[in-house]
């Protein structure tokens, strides 16, 4: 892994079960777009959850009304941030329950 990011910017180490979890989590969950509106229905919750959002260039984001801060590096971007790169937003966070809404701007 080292030898393909070696500054760390793009993975991170996760155990199997983290990763069982996050499928699982992806397969179940249920997305609705409208406008600049998300609204997530996750049966299954996993902390440190990240959205890629394409042909998005947000300069804020809000989780359940929280306002997520800016990384403005790819290595800052971790829980509770949001990174921008070119026309795609990444977005972080760790849901408080089943039913999030996430409003971009």
């Amino acid at each position: 892994m080292e030898e393909r990011d070696p500054n760390g910017e793009r993975s991170r180490w996760r155990k199997c079960s983290e990763i069982t979890n996050y499928a699982i989590a992806r397969e179940m969950a249920d997305v609705k777009v409208d406008g600049q509106t998300i609204t997530l229905s996750l049966p299954v919750q996993v902390p440190e959850l990240t959205l890629r959002l394409r042909d998005v260039m947000a300069t804020g984001v809000m989780v359940d009304g929280k306002p997520l801060t800016q990384a403005l590096t790819r290595a800052a971007f971790e829980d509770g941030t949001f990174f921008r790169d070119d026309d795609v937003t990444l977005v972080a966070f760790t849901p408080d329950g089943q039913n999030v809404t996430v409003e971009v701007s």
